[in-house]
């Protein structure tokens, strides 16, 4: 069974977790939970990060698609009663 250690670097904004006895730079598959028992792979992040930026230079080189961008986030939050 595998024992995991939880840390927390910043008091308590982020939790992540790993095998308990290996380090960082050893361990593959480290985690992050995003939510109360919602855990993320961290490659997954940094795809999630790598796509965010492709769209945001995209935005960038082409404004029509920023300003729909920008339409569909106002109608987002207007929606979602500031969550």
């Amino acid at each position: 069974m595998t024992e995991w250690i939880y840390e927390s670097p910043d008091g308590g904004k982020t939790i992540t977790r790993r095998v308990f006895g290996k380090h960082e730079s050893t361990q593959q598959g480290r985690h992050i939970m995003v939510d109360h028992d919602q855990w993320v792979a961290t490659s997954e992040l940094i795809k999630i990060a790598r796509r965010m930026y492709k769209e945001r230079c995209l935005r960038y080189e082409y404004p029509a698609l920023n300003e729909m961008w920008e339409q569909y986030h106002t109608m987002l939050k207007l929606v979602s009663y500031g969550d």
